[in-house]
Parts: C-alpha cells; structure tokens; sequence
C-alpha cells in the first residue's frame, strides 16, 4: 500500500492536491507554519475537514525561535 502525505501547511495547496490526489495526511514543521502563517490547532482543525475520515499528521512542534526572514 502506498500513502501520499503533503509536507506543507498551506490549506489551499493541501486541498488542491487532495483533489487530484489521494493524500492521507499530511507533514511539518515550524519554518512551514511560521511562512503558511497558520496556527498547528488551526491547521489541524481545517486539513481534518479537506482529508476527510482518519487523516494522518506528522507535525514537528519544538523550536526555540522563530525563522527570520
């Protein structure tokens, strides 16, 4: 069995690739979600209604500080 999982925190992109593929969750990190400017709950809560039932995450939350940029 094969599983697609999405390394982003972008919910439109997410939704966009669902759409023509069969992503079963999704992975991150920090950096993505300080440049998607999006919350982990936030994320979590919006990609659990795009995936459907039993998606999968794969979320890194530790970081001592946020990326400059």
């Amino acid at each position: 069995m094969i599983e697609f999982y999405l390394d982003s925190a972008d919910v439109a992109e997410i939704a966009r690739f669902h759409a023509c593929l069969p992503i079963k969750g999704i992975t991150t990190n920090p950096s993505i979600l300080a440049n998607a400017g999006i919350g982990v709950t936030s994320l979590l809560t919006q990609v659990s209604s795009i995936l459907g039932e039993h998606p999968r995450f794969h979320v890194q939350v530790v970081s001592q500080t946020l990326p400059r940029q």
